[in-house]
């Protein structure tokens, strides 16, 4: 694990904040990445032995931090092969395949099955596993069925009020409902309950952000980044960090913790549009001073090679199109913007990490951006 670091900044010593594009960019991925902690929550195993799961040990861990999903899975499914009802496996694998859901072109259809196997735990259980449900409500926020969602986590918490993960999961979806009084309430109760909810942290994080507390927000991103057990869950804390200091000017620190994200999981479709994003606010910056002006080009070119490996790893992230066609068009290269622009627009409609704020946020964004074309 890589030694504790501090994100803090001097606001005195930060350059001029970042073109207007890119700024508006960060303030949506901002917004848009609340979403991104939905998924947080599959990447989080069984975490605490209930009376009513099975006394076979399954500790697939260790792979799964790792992003080991497919060894995770093997050891799930052998022992699901010798005992079907094995509730702790159940709730594993409905964690498993909700997260591989947020991935999928047929993501409600993989997120139903994710439902049939808690519903699976739930009856094995008698009703009274707490994690069952909280798999269902997972289950139910990856399908877009936030009342459903909220019922299920309900129903964990009336078994266990202090499932920490339950407590967290319930505010991500009022995070995504944009109820972030609520979302604020439920990460604070998920930490009292068990200080090391990172993914608790996270959610908090963001809504501290959106509230413009960037030293506050940062604060509770570095908990998850310096010890999170999860490589994915630092990846995004790295990302998130990464978004407030490029908002705030400090674009060079912004692609280190960017850079970060990408080691910590270089399948993490967001941490390559973060470098993306980073190079082109370096671009920016270097086009300004001419002392750095030749460095611009270079910067540029880098910016447009992340930002295609994350659509590469998945081709549905708006925010990385968007920004391609910015990339492009600041490099005079007008067809190519155009395209990258259009592929925003037709993806957008179906983006279903996004809420219907967010989507209309960035549906103005992309007009806009449109007007200003060559």
């Amino acid at each position: 694990m890589n030694e504790p670091v501090s994100a803090g900044t001097d606001p005195a010593a930060l350059p001029p904040r970042p073109h207007s594009r890119i700024r508006r960019i960060i303030v949506i991925a901002l917004l848009a990445v609340l979403a991104c902690i939905l998924a947080a929550a599959g990447y989080i195993w069984y975490r605490t032995t209930h009376s009513t799961v099975s006394s076979v040990t399954i500790n697939p861990q260790s792979a799964f931090d790792k992003g080991d999903l497919k060894g995770a899975m093997e050891q799930v499914d052998g022992i699901l092969a010798l005992d079907p009802d094995n509730v702790n496996a159940l709730v594993q694998k409905s964690l498993a395949t909700a997260q591989a859901a947020l991935a999928s072109p047929d993501r409600v259809r993989v997120a139903g099955e994710a439902a049939s196997l808690a519903r699976q735990a739930i009856d094995a259980s008698g009703g009274k596993s707490s994690e069952a449900y909280r798999a269902l409500g997972f289950a139910h926020s990856v399908e877009g069925k936030y009342a459903d969602a909220h019922a299920a986590y309900e129903k964990s918490l009336g078994i266990d009020p202090h499932n920490a993960l339950s407590l967290a999961g319930d505010a991500d979806i009022y995070a995504f409902e944009g109820e972030t009084a609520k979302a604020k309430a439920g990460y604070e109760a998920a930490l009292a309950a068990d200080s090391t909810t990172y993914q608790a942290d996270m959610g908090l994080g963001h809504i501290i952000a959106l509230g413009g507390d960037t030293d506050g927000a940062i604060a509770e991103f570095t908990k998850a980044y310096n010890y999170s057990p999860n490589q994915n869950l630092r990846a995004q804390a790295a990302f998130s960090i990464g978004l407030i200091l490029i908002d705030t000017g400090n674009v060079d620190l912004a692609r280190a913790y960017m850079e970060k994200a990408t080691q910590f999981d270089p399948n993490y479709p967001q941490a390559w549009f973060g470098t993306g994003t980073a190079y082109y606010a370096q671009s920016v910056k270097a086009a300004a001073d001419p002392s750095l002006r030749p460095q611009a080009g270079a910067l540029m070119l880098a910016s447009i090679r992340d930002l295609k490996r994350a659509t590469l790893i998945d081709p549905t992230l708006v925010l990385a199109h968007l920004q391609l066609a910015i990339d492009y068009d600041a490099a005079n290269q007008d067809a190519e913007a155009r395209t990258s622009l259009e592929r925003a627009k037709t993806l957008l409609p179906a983006d279903t990490t996004l809420s219907a704020a967010d989507r209309a946020a960035l549906s103005a964004r992309i007009e806009a951006f449109a007007k200003t074309l060559k």
